[in-house]
């Protein structure tokens, strides 16, 4: 989660941006990766908000595509996300900016 979030230093591994990106995490069992990282990209997305939003406003938050094979494991994630105050979008829907 934390190279995710700072990179590794190079550009051969970005930090992923607040705004702008989709990120897929396959087998993400009860969303323990997935929400942390919704939480620390919606942290960010609220410190630039301001005189930096201006400029940022054009992209949408960045969405974060958390699956599994196992339906009890969604519907965890999906129960995790919601009391973290997350939307979740449900099957087959696409998932709106800034959610899991």
């Amino acid at each position: 989660l934390q190279l995710a979030l700072e990179g590794d230093g190079t550009t051969a591994l970005s930090p992923i941006p607040a705004r702008g990106a989709t990120v897929l995490e396959i087998g993400s069992g009860i969303g323990t990766a997935a929400i942390g990282l919704a939480l620390a990209l919606q942290a960010e997305r609220a410190e630039e908000h301001g005189a930096a939003e201006a400029s940022s406003a054009s992209s949408a938050p960045t969405a974060i595509v958390a699956t599994d094979i196992c339906s009890d494991s969604l519907a965890n994630l999906a129960a995790n996300a919601l009391s973290h105050g997350l939307r979740v979008a449900g099957e087959g829907e696409q998932p709106p900016g800034g959610s899991i």
